[in-house]
């Protein structure tokens, strides 16, 4: 399953935003190499907004462990789908549709 997790982080900068993702696809590594599987998709930095939105496959459990190890925070976990235009036609493939993660009890919140 994909997943969207967002950071909403006043005073940050693209350089700031760089080196956390580095360290998430670090960390995303490193539980890998340990059997987990997880993947950095790619990520999105919006400096008007101070936010940086990460891509990742995995199970929700495994990405908030990638962020425990990497000690980056975030405030949100969301299930999502990604539209594609391959090679910059305007055909659109659709991947990984599902959207079950279970809330943690908390509206807009999830495990």
């Amino acid at each position: 399953m994909h997943f969207l997790v967002e950071r909403f982080w006043p005073n940050s900068n693209q350089q700031m935003a760089f080196i956390a993702t580095e360290r998430l696809q670090a960390g995303c590594a490193r539980l890998r190499a340990a059997g987990v599987e997880v993947r950095w998709l790619g990520a999105t930095y919006v400096p008007t907004d101070e936010a940086l939105s990460s891509r990742f496959a995995g199970t929700v459990q495994a990405i908030r462990a990638v962020h425990e190890i990497t000690g980056e925070r975030f405030d949100r976990i969301l299930p999502m789908v990604e539209f594609d235009a391959p090679d910059g036609n305007r055909s659109v493939s659709v991947r990984n549709c599902e959207a079950d993660a279970t809330p943690n009890g908390r509206e807009g919140q999830w495990q």
